[in-house]
C-alpha cells in the first residue's frame, strides 16, 4: 500500500514537471520586423490539454495540429535589412514655376580647333608717343628734277565737247591750267590715260601745233637723238629747224584733220598718224582735244612742252609761252622757250606754272 502511494506521487511530480515544461515551451524564433503578418497567430503551441495517456508519461511533443485553420508562421528567418536611418525630408515643398524656357536647337560649333602655333613676337615695347603736334610747314614745292612715277588718282576728265566749262581744267587761273597769249586762251590738264587740250578764240580751221619732251634732261638739248629731236616738222609753211628741247611727240589739229608724230630715234620724225586716236571737238571758235599718252608710251613722270598756232600761209600766232617766235617764222626759226612739268602725279605741276628759259 505505501508502495503505491509512492509510485503514485511520483507520478504526479512528473506530470507536474511535464506540465510546466509545456507551459514555458514558447516559439523562440526571432521577432519578424518585416511587414506585420495579418495571418491569426498560431495557437498551436498552448499548453496541451490532451488528457495524458495514464500509461506512460507524455514525452511533450507539441500538438502539430493548429487549432487555427491559418498557415501557420514557419518562423521564418529575421529580416536583417538595416533600418533606414536616413534623416525624415522636411524640405519646404518646391513651389517655383517649371521652366518652360524653348529647348536650345542652335548647331553645335563643329570649327575646329586652332592648332597654329602660339604667336611668340615680343610685345611692343616702344614708348608712347607723347610729343607736341608736329607744326612743320608741308614742303608744296616741286622739285623740277623729281621724276619718280607715283600712283595717280586723278578727278573727272574734260568733257571732249568744244566747250570748256568753269573749273573743267582745273584752275582757270593765269599760270595754273590756263595760259593766255594775244586774245587767245590754252587750257591743259591730264590723267593717266589722256593729255587734255583746249584752245579758245582761236580760228577751228587753222592749225593748233604742241611739242612735247617725255623726260626732259638738264640741259634740255644734252643727250642725243635716242633722248628726242632736235629739229622740228613743218606744218602750213612754218617750222623750227631748232628746238630748245629733245622732243618725243609733235602734235598738229584742226578741224577736220588731226595728226601726230613721234621722234624715230635718228633725229627724224615718223610717218604721221591720222584721224583714229583720242578725241577732236569744236564750238565756235573753240576747240577741245586729247591725246593718249600711249602714243610715247604712257604718262611720263614729268614732261616739257610748247604750243602754237599758224594759220594757212605759216603765221605763228597765240604762242605759249609768249616768248616764242611769232608771225612769219619761215622754216629755220628757233623754239627756245618752254613749260617744265617737273610731277605729273595728282597735286603736282600746274602746267603753266614754270616757263623757261
Amino acid at each position: 500500500m505505501r508502495h503505491a502511494r509512492a509510485l503514485s506521487l511520483a507520478l504526479l511530480f512528473t506530470s507536474s514537471l511535464v506540465a510546466c515544461s509545456a507551459s514555458s515551451d514558447r516559439e523562440d524564433s526571432p521577432v519578424d520586423t518585416g511587414v506585420a503578418d495579418t495571418a491569426v497567430a498560431d495557437t498551436g503551441s498552448a499548453i496541451d490539454s490532451t488528457v495524458k495517456d495514464s500509461g506512460s508519461a507524455d514525452t511533450g511533443a507539441s500538438d502539430s495540429g493548429a487549432a487555427d485553420g491559418g498557415t501557420a508562421d514557419s518562423g521564418g528567418a529575421a529580416d536583417t535589412t538595416s533600418a533606414d536611418t536616413s534623416p525624415t525630408d522636411t524640405g519646404t515643398a518646391d513651389t517655383g514655376t517649371a521652366d518652360t524656357g524653348a529647348t536650345d536647337t542652335g548647331t553645335a560649333d563643329t570649327g575646329t580647333a586652332d592648332t597654329g602655333p602660339a604667336d611668340t613676337t615680343p610685345a611692343d615695347t616702344a614708348p608712347t608717343d607723347t610729343g607736341a603736334a608736329d607744326t612743320t610747314v608741308a614742303d608744296s614745292g616741286v622739285d623740277a628734277s623729281d621724276t619718280s612715277t607715283e600712283a595717280a588718282t586723278f578727278g573727272s576728265a574734260p568733257t571732249c565737247d568744244g566747250t570748256v566749262a568753269s573749273g573743267e581744267y582745273g584752275s582757270h587761273v593765269e599760270g595754273q591750267n590756263q595760259y593766255t597769249s594775244a586774245s587767245q586762251s590754252w587750257f591743259l590738264t591730264w590723267d593717266d590715260t589722256n593729255l587734255y587740250v583746249a584752245v579758245a578764240n582761236a580760228n577751228v580751221a587753222e592749225g593748233a601745233v604742241l611739242y612735247l619732251d617725255k623726260s626732259p634732261l638738264s640741259p634740255p638739248t644734252s643727250g642725243s637723238d635716242t633722248s628726242g629731236n632736235l629739229a622740228g616738222q613743218v606744218y602750213d609753211g612754218a617750222g623750227f629747224s631748232s628746238l630748245g628741247l629733245r622732243a618725243d611727240l609733235v602734235v598738229y589739229v584742226k578741224d577736220g584733220y588731226r595728226e601726230y608724230r613721234t621722234a624715230n630715234g635718228t633725229g627724224g620724225w615718223s610717218a604721221a598718224v591720222a584721224n583714229t586716236w583720242g578725241c577732236f571737238a569744236k564750238n565756235g571758235t573753240t576747240r577741245e582735244l586729247a591725246i593718249p599718252w600711249s602714243a610715247i608710251g604712257g604718262r611720263p613722270a614729268s614732261f616739257a612742252f610748247f604750243a602754237y598756232l599758224v594759220s594757212g600761209t605759216g603765221f605763228v600766232y597765240g604762242e605759249a609761252p609768249t616768248a616764242l617766235p611769232q608771225g612769219s617764222v619761215g622754216t629755220t626759226a628757233t623754239a627756245n622757250a618752254y613749260f617744265l612739268v617737273g610731277n605729273s602725279a595728282p597735286g603736282g605741276s600746274k602746267p603753266f606754272a614754270t616757263a623757261l628759259p
